[in-house]
Formats: structure tokens, sequence, C-alpha cells
């Protein structure tokens, strides 16, 4: 499994006979923002959505967006086991606990916080840093 690329840099170092292909799942943000990340219905989607790729064509799954981190685990459960999954935001999220864990703040390094490309403050992600440190993603 390849670990700590960006997607353009996974994409920059395929050969000339590796094919990528595109699956947005748009409604994987919804599910974010909702705080939805174990609901009937949202493992109905994933299975619905991943079920029309047939995996013996692809070796890798490359998660190239933050708010699919959320489902990892369910997509994992989902997909094949020969199918390696790419997480290029490990580095970012392993970078931002240390920053947490060192007892740093958002205001003091002038950090500012979105969500769907709005500025809200820091407390409304509480939850959702929540839900990743309870989910392995800051562990040291």
């Amino acid at each position: 499994m390849i670990e700590h690329m960006t997607p353009s840099q996974i994409l920059r170092g395929l050969g000339e006979n590796d094919v990528v292909d595109m699956f947005p799942m748009q409604e994987l943000v919804n599910y974010a923002e909702e705080f939805d990340f174990d609901s009937p219905t949202l493992k109905r989607y994933l299975k619905t959505s991943l079920a029309k790729i047939n995996w013996d064509n692809y070796h890798s799954l490359c998660i190239a967006c933050s708010h699919i981190l959320y489902f990892k685990e369910h997509i994992r459960e989902i997909i094949p086991v020969q199918v390696d999954i790419i997480d290029s935001q490990s580095d970012s999220l392993a970078n931002l606990g240390d920053f947490l864990r060192q007892g740093a703040t958002f205001s003091e390094h002038g950090l500012r916080c979105f969500l769907s490309g709005q500025e809200v403050d820091k407390e409304v992600l509480g939850p959702y840093l929540n839900f990743l440190k309870a989910n392995v993603f800051f562990q040291a």
C-alpha cells in the first residue's frame, strides 16, 4: 500500500500502461456534514455505489477527498481485500494530530476552519475531530 502521497504525486508516478478512473461520490460530503457515519442509509449508498465497479479491473483505490476518510472502514468492508486503499490524506491528519497534541491552538497560529466553503468557529468542527480521534487517525 502506498502512503503519504498526494493524489497528484500518485498520478505522476503512474506508468504509460496504467489507467485511472475517477469515481466521485459527492453524496459522502453530505453524509459527513450531517455527521452520519454509520447509518443503514449510508451503508446502502456505499454498497450500491461501489457495486457498480468491476473490482477485478483495479488494484488500488485512492482516497483523494478528506470527507471519504470518515467512511474508509466501511469502504474496506465492501471492496475486495486485494484492492489496496491509498490514503492521500493520512499525512495531513497526522500533522494535525501532532499539532493538537502539542497543545497548539487554532487562534495562535491563525488557522481558520471551513465547512462547505463557509468559515465557521472551530467548535463546529469539534465533533469531527473527536470522531477522527476515536477512530485511530490521531493516535501516536
